[in-house]
């Protein structure tokens, strides 16, 4: 019965999130038929103006998220437990997220062909990347904020419940999920496991939200323009990526105590 109620209090964290940039994305496309605009057009402006959906969904949910954890009896800042992260252990954090990342975006030039529909959320990813205020939503605000959702507030909720390592792997399938797309939802996933381990093993989303926002810029600035560059070189990216990232995780775990 309490697994039941940690799923359903898990569903409505994210109906909530859902249901907010829902409302956002109604408010855009209002605009854009003040505007005048085509199917289209409607679908680039509301493309390059993905900010304005993503930050206010974001700070309205936080906002209901510290009302519903303090009408339960919980403290957000303690779920989160922001306290600082050694300045070697963040280096290592950055160094395993760039392996991940640069073994991914090489892996992505022989397999995205097979995942059509991740063009979709490439293109909405880029024409949101195309302002300042779409950057640091993307960039800075998104990973605080899913930081603080997933690593924070469900990674708690489920190991409550549950021993700390099946915990960290749901919560990483639900992140993978909570994307909406096959091929975003794979390497997400992925991820969610990595951010999991280092939230886990620092005790503390800083150094979680540290290499979600490495993460981040590694995947839509540094790599991409890299490979655009020197794609023939694929195979080699792949083989230093996972060097980078089983060396930087085998100093990571012998150098940051093991969490209770």
């Amino acid at each position: 019965m309490k697994h039941i109620k940690t799923a359903a209090i898990i569903i409505a964290y994210l109906v909530i999130y859902y249901a907010l940039q829902i409302v956002d994305f109604i408010v855009l496309d209002i605009q854009a038929i003040f505007k005048g605009l085509n199917q289209t057009q409607a679908v680039d402006y509301m493309n390059k103006n993905m900010a304005f959906v993503l930050i206010p969904a974001m700070i309205i949910s936080f906002i209901i998220y510290f009302f519903i954890l303090r009408a339960r009896g919980k403290n957000l800042l303690k779920i989160c437990k922001p306290k600082k992260v050694k300045v070697k252990n963040i280096m290592l954090i950055i160094l395993i997220v760039v392996g991940y990342s640069l073994t991914l975006s090489a892996v992505s030039l022989y397999v995205v062909k097979y995942f059509p529909s991740y063009n979709d959320t490439a293109k909405t990813i880029s024409s949101t990347m195309s302002s300042w205020i779409g950057i640091t939503a993307v960039v800075i605000l998104a990973p605080i904020f899913e930081e603080i959702m997933f690593r924070g507030i469900i990674l708690t909720e489920i190991s409550d419940n549950i021993k700390i390592v099946p915990a960290v792997i749901i919560q990483a399938i639900i992140f993978g999920i909570y994307h909406m797309n096959i091929f975003q939802g794979l390497y997400a996933s992925i991820l969610g496991l990595v951010l999991g381990y280092v939230c886990v093993k620092t005790k503390t989303i800083v150094g979680s939200i540290t290499g979600h926002i490495t993460f981040n810029i590694c995947g839509t600035f540094v790599f991409p323009i890299l490979l655009s560059y020197t794609s023939r070189y694929g195979i080699g990216y792949i083989i230093l990526g996972i060097i980078i990232l089983c060396g930087a995780t085998f100093y990571f775990n012998k150098t940051v105590e093991v969490s209770n």
